[in-house]
Formats: structure tokens, sequence, C-alpha cells
């Protein structure tokens, strides 16, 4: 969870048919309740400042795609137990980004498909300080000291579409867009 800078989104096939996800750890908001649960957020197309979210893939895509900024984790206990919520159980084998997707891997990404911003909402200008992201008219650029902070402010088709744009672009190299 970024040490309490952003909390982190968890997305499942169920929760993308219902327009719902699930969020844990802490945020610069959080109470100590907040922090330690897994809570449900009812709206994936609000955009707040205080969730982001990691790449998560099939152990053999991980492998393909790791690279110094993406930085994966490969979790091959399939006895992994649930705990005391009966929640962590796994019993695949997967890669999960050690980080949280930052700013300045989101500014690749609406930089590769400028064309698109606007079109699919993948970016907007919410005038909030906390926002690492701005545009100058010609590009997407960080703000400072903000480049390797987590993305926020985006919307749970954001997040699939950056998905998307990543594995296209590693499987089938660079230009193949987010659709």
């Amino acid at each position: 969870d970024q040490n309490g800078n952003i909390h982190e989104a968890v997305v499942t096939d169920n929760d993308i048919n219902s327009n719902k996800f699930r969020y844990i750890g802490g945020s610069y908001s959080s109470s100590l309740e907040e922090m330690l649960s897994i809570n449900l957020y009812e709206d994936s197309n609000i955009r707040r400042p205080d969730i982001g979210f990691r790449l998560c893939a099939s152990f053999d895509i991980g492998q393909f795609i790791n690279n110094p900024e993406d930085e994966f984790v490969f979790v091959d206990d399939i006895n992994n137990a649930q705990d005391d919520k009966n929640l962590g159980k796994v019993d695949y084998s997967y890669a999960i980004s050690k980080y949280l997707v930052t700013n300045k891997q989101y500014v690749e990404f609406l930089n590769d498909n400028k064309s698109f911003v606007e079109k699919y909402q993948l970016w907007e200008n919410m005038g909030d300080s906390l926002q690492g992201i701005y545009y100058d008219g010609q590009s997407y650029l960080c703000k400072t000291n903000m480049e390797q902070k987590p993305v926020n402010y985006l919307i749970i088709t954001n997040i699939l579409r950056y998905i998307n744009w990543k594995y296209n672009n590693y499987y089938h190299g660079k230009g193949h867009g987010i659709l």
C-alpha cells in the first residue's frame, strides 16, 4: 500500500461485472480500522485520490513482461493458506508487481495513446495537488517529485485499458494499442 500513501484496488471478474471493487491497505486519510480491513467501493466510475493499483499476471506472462520498471514478484506456493477472514488463499502460481503503478508508467501509457485519452476518459485533470500528472497542451508529464508515486484518480476502465496496453505492447511490440 505504498507505506500509507494510497489504498490498493483489488479487482476480480465479479467486481468488473458489478461496477464495484474492493480496496485494501491504508492511505493518508485512513482510520486504523480501515487500514486493517477489506473495503467495498460501490462505484468504480468515481475518481478517487487515495486508490491505486498493481499488475497481476499468470506466472508465464509475468516472467515474459518482467522488467526493471514493473519488478514482478513470483508467487508459486499453491498451498498458501487463507487468513482468519477466509481471504488470501491462492491455489495457483502467479506474478504480481512489487509496487503499485506509478505516475511515470501511466504517463507513458497516456502519451502512447493520446488519440484515445479524451474518447475513453483515460485521464482527467482533477485540479488537486495529490494528482501527479498534468497535460502541457502537447504531452502528459509528471509533476515535480511525483514520478514514482502511485497513479491515482483512475476509474476501473482506465485500469483495464492500461493492463491491456501493457500486455499488448510486451507480447506484440510497441504500437498495438489499448483495444
